[in-house]
């Protein structure tokens, strides 16, 4: 059973976009704001990039991030080919983000940002004072992850994953996200 966006955020019980800006922006809504990330109350979330990911995916399409892992052609490692669908193409879309970011290889899935779950469905991008190459690097994985949850939060969660049908990165998937074929 598929449920749409707007069923997921009526479960959650509340409909919101997602809101990238200045941290300024978030200071303001603060008193609006219900739910915060985080384990220190105020602060933003700061983890590793892959955990942050599967979080923001939570926070912003309610969908089990799990349930994008080895799905079409370019959700999971690498990819090749056409995207099978919308939600392969948002996929395409964030490892081309990814791509045109300054960080090193290492540092895409390693290199914690800071950002705000601030609603089911919202979430906000955190911008540090800083401007050193580390903040820019988690400044831009914080938005290429932002705009990919966005993405995927306009289509139904997946319930099953769609196969790649590029031969050769259908093999790689199945090696490395557990498939059988």
């Amino acid at each position: 059973m598929y449920l749409t966006p707007p069923e997921r955020r009526a479960q959650s019980r509340t409909a919101s976009d997602v809101v990238p800006g200045p941290l300024q922006d978030l200071r303001a809504a603060d008193g609006a704001s219900s739910k915060r990330g985080g384990r220190h109350g105020d602060r933003a979330r700061l983890r590793r990039s892959i955990v942050q990911l599967a979080s923001m995916l939570k926070c912003v399409s309610g969908c089990n991030p799990l349930s994008y892992r080895g799905y079409g052609c370019f959700c999971g490692y690498r990819g090749d080919g056409m995207p099978v669908d919308p939600i392969d193409s948002c996929c395409l879309e964030h490892d081309w983000c990814y791509s045109q970011s300054p960080c090193s290889k290492l540092s895409l899935y390693l290199l914690p940002y800071e950002w705000h779950c601030l609603t089911p469905g919202m979430a906000h991008c955190a911008y540090p004072a800083s401007l050193s190459p580390h903040a820019h690097c988690g400044q831009q994985l914080c938005q290429c992850d932002l705009e990919f949850a966005s993405c995927v939060s306009r289509y139904p969660c997946p319930r099953r994953r769609i196969s790649c049908q590029h031969r050769k990165l259908s093999m790689i998937h199945s090696l490395f996200n557990g498939k059988k074929r």
